[in-house]
């Protein structure tokens, strides 16, 4: 009788909270052999937003006779006024449970639920590429989108593939005399010089450099950037981050003033042709929104539009407030924001937006 009980007791699913050091093996292990892990269930995400951000991680694992059967990564998102945001994973596009069972995954989402409670945050945000269950009857922003192209080895084959406008404009770009390079000495600090004066021309505050040597120290071995020169000028760049057969284009920038010269047509052709040369079969041009500016310039090269959801829960039951259009407050922060001087918006961008919600 009591080799029943036991046996019993072995096999419920049970969460418990990962520990930093003793489950990261067990972690990776699961997240590396599951066919819907996305580089978002990477172990070392956490260690980035906590030194980037300060932000509390809160990694749970979903446990069936010892075995790991799920996993979800939450980081509690501290915004203003007192405001805060259980989320997999902010500021990237994915996430979410990753789970081989229904079971494990409502055993995740139970736990996830509770400790929105307990630390008393203002919802629960969890962002995933497809309506998963269990959340199909929680509320789901479902604003964004991301765009994948499969990729040729064969670079003629590749450019082919393109529509003949398109075609023609990366044609275009390479008659303008600009070089790419990947991974060059001093590359992080150039590249983010473009992404901070990009983010002020639109007017949006930036991350700090902190977030983005964080990813190269953390995953060296996944993480490139790309620049783009003309005259010897960095006019363009990118941060790509792959994982599998897939590398994304995480954060990509470009200087307006060139925009004549297409520098986003020729390093997202660059891109395409050093994915393929190391071995990746498609490239994941990241989130945007849909009839955005960027969503049109990524839709042009014939890439399959997947939708992405993230749905959203409350602990005290009140309605999820959907995106709207930009308000009158807002836009005219965004101008005065584009006319700050570039050393002040520099300075306070990376305070600015770890404490926005719903980036």
């Amino acid at each position: 009788m009591s080799t029943m009980i036991a046996t019993s007791i072995e096999q419920v699913m049970t969460p418990r909270l990962a520990s930093s050091i003793f489950d990261q093996t067990g972690w990776q292990a699961f997240v590396n052999r599951h066919p819907d892990a996305t580089a978002y269930h990477a172990w070392e995400w956490q260690h980035v937003f906590e030194k980037t951000f300060g932000w509390n991680s809160y990694y749970l694992i979903a446990e069936k006779g010892g075995e790991i059967s799920g996993v979800l990564p939450l980081i509690w998102q501290r915004n203003w006024p007192g405001t805060s945001v259980l989320a997999s994973m902010p500021h990237l596009k994915g996430g979410g449970i990753l789970a081989d069972t229904l079971e494990a995954a409502e055993c995740l989402l139970a736990e996830a639920k509770q400790l929105a409670l307990r630390l008393k945050t203002d919802s629960l945000e969890l962002r995933h590429a497809s309506r998963l269950e269990p959340c199909t009857a929680w509320p789901a922003r479902t604003d964004k989108v991301t765009f994948i192209l499969g990729l040729e080895r064969d670079e003629e084959k590749m450019l082919k593939v393109l529509d003949k406008k398109t075609r023609n404009m990366v044609r275009k770009s390479m008659s303008h005399n600009m070089a790419v390079e990947f991974d060059t000495e001093g590359c992080l600090e150039e590249f983010y010089g473009i992404f901070c004066r990009n983010m002020r021309e639109l007017g949006s505050p930036a991350y700090s450099k902190q977030l983005f040597n964080e990813i190269r120290n953390a995953m060296p071995k996944n993480t490139h950037i790309c620049l783009v020169r003309h005259q010897g000028k960095v006019i363009a760049g990118a941060l790509l981050f792959g994982f599998r057969r897939t590398i994304e284009a995480i954060w990509a920038s470009s200087l307006y003033k060139y925009l004549d010269l297409k520098p986003n047509m020729f390093m997202y052709w660059q891109m395409f042709r050093f994915a393929s040369e190391h071995g990746y079969d498609s490239f994941d041009f990241g989130r945007c929104s849909i009839d955005s500016g960027t969503f049109r310039f990524k839709k042009q090269w014939g890439a399959q539009e997947m939708p992405l959801y993230w749905h959203q829960w409350r602990p005290d039951g009140a309605a999820i407030s959907q995106p709207k259009a930009a308000s009158s407050t807002y836009r005219l922060a965004s101008w005065i924001w584009q006319r700050t001087p570039l050393l002040i918006t520099n300075a306070m961008g990376p305070h600015l937006i770890k404490r926005l919600e719903g980036i």
